[in-house]
């Protein structure tokens, strides 16, 4: 279960940031958000037993939604392992090559080629 109490500016997450606390998570923090308008908003999560990927998600995304108005602090060894596992943010970036298609690739042989057909 999971519980999210605030005091000023900060708002203190204790219990399980799980897949089945998002919904209630995510009214709770917008519903803060758009009464405090005065400056940063802190998430304290020293309280946090479990995190999830679904939990993961959520900070992320509400770190991406107001990235000026939200720090996250007091981060436990073991939420710190799951975000750094499972956070866009901490994730590296791929590229991948793209390949050209068959019929790309053979008007490209016979577009540079010499012979005459």
């Amino acid at each position: 279960m999971l519980e999210i109490k605030n005091s000023e500016n900060i708002l203190f997450f204790s219990g399980d940031l799980l897949v089945d606390s998002i919904k209630f998570a995510w009214e709770k923090v917008n519903n803060f958000i758009k009464i405090y308008e005065q400056g940063k908003i802190l998430f304290d999560l020293s309280d946090v037993r479990t995190i999830d990927s679904a939990g993961i998600a959520f900070l992320d995304e509400i770190k991406l939604s107001h990235p000026d108005k939200i720090a996250i602090i007091n981060i436990t060894i073991n939420v710190e392992k799951a975000i750094q596992s499972f956070s866009s943010e901490a994730a590296p970036l791929i590229k991948t090559s793209s390949r050209p298609i068959l019929l790309e690739w053979m008007g490209e042989k016979v577009y540079h080629s010499k012979e005459k057909f």
